[in-house]
């Protein structure tokens, strides 16, 4: 896990319950499991370019705003 994932994670993590929704909410929206949803959240698990921005979509953030 590297400081970056970590970093990253959190912030993902603070945009996600600025919308209000919780894990599960989020797993649902992107048909992930809530595991991976919370392994990206804490670093534990690298994200890809797709997912990113479909997680941030996902929080109303368009291309432009990331």
């Amino acid at each position: 896990m590297t400081a970056h994932r970590r970093e990253l994670g959190a912030e993902l993590r603070h945009r996600r319950e600025a919308t209000g929704f919780n894990g599960k909410e989020m797993a649902r929206r992107l048909g992930w499991s809530t595991t991976k949803v919370s392994r990206v959240e804490v670093g534990a698990r690298p994200i890809s370019e797709a997912d990113l921005i479909m997680y941030l979509a996902s929080c109303g953030l368009s291309e432009v705003e990331v």
